[in-house]
């Protein structure tokens, strides 16, 4: 470089993680991080990239948020990948229709979850032209998944207590019914583990992630886990009769080891 960095460099910053290579070898998906400086943040958009550099690598989603996770399905036709899209696009929709029926509405974050890890969710994007859709609606969002070797269903990573927003808001007594007829929920948090918040997400000590089955074409989740420590890292068997992940399995594990990027406490 023939200067000195400046702080304003950042935004010009394109980091490319998380490769994925197709079926057949002849593709690669990667997810391109850049920087929102009006937002504050970074945003997420996945790439095609030709492996040979016989084309040039094609943007496939518009990284309005965070789309990222990208995985090709067993036959290449399809690729799945995690996104917070669903309420930002839907609140775009809403100021379409606001405008179209001579409305002013302020642009707020109102079609945003209060919770930010309600928003990732599975998606669907069909690699021979189409839009992406929604394949899952767990109530707390999805950390990761994987595809079964046949393509039929996927394994995810969810802190999802129940399979449906409806049955966790009667679960946690926040539907519309019973909300009416109770006191406002307490801030009081009773806290007695190490490991009980990151960074980003805020409070974790209470959404344990376990493994859920997703069907590939309904969308339909069944949970496959439970318990009081977290699931992770799910990885079929090639027969796709078996998932193996890792868990901790010794009492009081947050006393022991704590991993963050290039530390280990």
């Amino acid at each position: 470089m023939s200067r000195a960095p400046r702080p304003d460099d950042l935004y010009r910053l394109r980091v490319a993680t998380e490769p994925r290579l197709s079926p057949d070898g002849a593709f690669a998906v990667v997810t391109l991080k850049t920087v929102a400086p009006g937002l504050d943040g970074y945003r997420q958009a996945i790439w095609l990239v030709p492996v040979h550099g016989s084309r040039e690598p094609r943007r496939l989603t518009l990284g309005v948020g965070q789309d990222h996770a990208a995985r090709f399905s067993p036959d290449g036709r399809t690729l799945a990948f995690l996104s917070d899209r669903g309420p930002l696009l839907e609140r775009d929709a809403q100021e379409v229709r606001d405008r179209q029926d001579g409305r002013v509405r302020v642009p707020a974050a109102s079609g945003i979850p209060k919770d930010p890890a309600d928003a990732s969710q599975v998606y669907l994007l069909p690699l021979d032209g189409g839009e992406a859709r929604r394949l899952t609606d767990l109530p707390r969002g999805v950390d990761a998944f994987e595809w079964s070797p046949d393509g039929s269903r996927l394994v995810v990573v969810s802190a999802s207590l129940v399979p449906t927003r409806e049955a966790d808001a009667r679960r946690r007594g926040t539907d519309a019914d019973r909300a009416a007829s109770l006191p406002p929920e307490s801030d009081y948090r009773f806290i007695d583990r190490l490991d009980y918040m990151l960074t980003g997400k805020g409070f974790t000590y209470d959404r344990v992630p376990h493994l859920w089955l997703v069907d590939a074409e309904t969308g339909v989740a069944s949970r496959l886990t439970d318990g009081p420590v977290a699931d992770r890292e799910p990885a079929w068997s090639p027969d796709g009769r078996r998932v193996l992940f890792a868990m901790h399995t010794e009492d009081n594990t947050d006393l022991y080891t704590v991993t963050v990027p290039g530390w280990q406490l």
